[in-house]
């Protein structure tokens, strides 16, 4: 199973629905499972609807096994769902040794679960804010995705984000296992500021760069401000998002 988070400082630049909508492409050809690591649950609330019977903070505290909060969303797509008390969890964990590994070994140890082998793909999608929910996410990542709007503020924010991979990786490298880091450009519109940051990223950070930035557009807001929606095959946005998936699946692990 290849994992792919989803991670950055600063919120707004429309992480949580490019995890979704990225999760749900693989989807259509490959046995998916996402997790939603932030306790804002935006990924929950757009996509579960049905009573749960836990969440993935009853498996960081071992209250339950991680099969056991696992739910069916779709096909070849099942998801872990997120709860707002997973805020909580950090305090809880204060006391508990290389807490910041757990998901990645509740994912990957065969002595933990055995959903390693149940999937292609798992779509992290991480809160905001580096701390061990952020870090438990790029620990279980192969491939974290930053994702910025091309503004000031968003592209402050990659620089914190990229040092808490770094951060990451050297923490992983105990386990012989790598990150790669994957700057994504959201939001986009063919303004000379927003061009000018655009540039300014290529230039800066070429070999991390994804080079096609997913441009603004009325149908991503609308499609994912309705639960339960994902864009149509149709749309020029949903062209971009599978151009981007596409990227992804060419990308060698860490």
């Amino acid at each position: 199973m290849k994992t792919f988070a989803f991670a950055t400082v600063k919120g707004g630049v429309g992480k949580t629905s490019i995890a979704l909508q990225t999760a749900k492409i693989l989807s259509e050809n490959y046995r998916v499972l996402m997790l939603d690591l932030d306790p804002q649950s935006a990924a929950t609330a757009h996509i579960v609807t049905d009573k749960i019977s836990g969440t993935i903070r009853n498996v960081f505290n071992e209250e339950k096994n991680i099969e056991d909060v696992i739910i069916n969303v779709g096909k070849n797509f099942d998801f872990i769902p997120s709860e707002i008390e997973l805020a909580y969890v950090e305090a809880e964990m204060s006391s508990v040794p290389n807490s910041s590994f757990r998901i990645f070994q509740k994912l990957t140890d065969p002595t933990e679960s055995g959903i390693d082998s149940d999937y292609d793909f798992c779509v992290i999608d991480s809160p905001p804010a580096v701390g061990l929910l952020m870090n438990s996410a790029i620990i279980a990542s192969d491939i974290t995705i930053i994702p910025t709007q091309l503004e000031s503020w968003s592209v402050r924010g990659i620089g914190p984000t990229l040092k808490a991979i770094n951060t990451c990786r050297k923490a992983k490298s105990l386990v012989k296992k790598g990150i790669k880091e994957i700057i994504l450009a959201n939001m986009y519109d063919n303004r000379v500021v927003k061009n000018e940051f655009l540039n300014f990223l290529k230039v800066q950070y070429e070999d991390k760069f994804y080079p096609e930035p997913i441009h603004h557009r009325s149908d991503i807001s609308s499609t994912f401000s309705t639960a339960g929606e994902f864009l149509p095959e149709s749309s020029k946005s949903y062209e971009e998002y599978k151009s981007f998936v596409d990227f992804l699946l060419g990308v060698k692990n860490g």
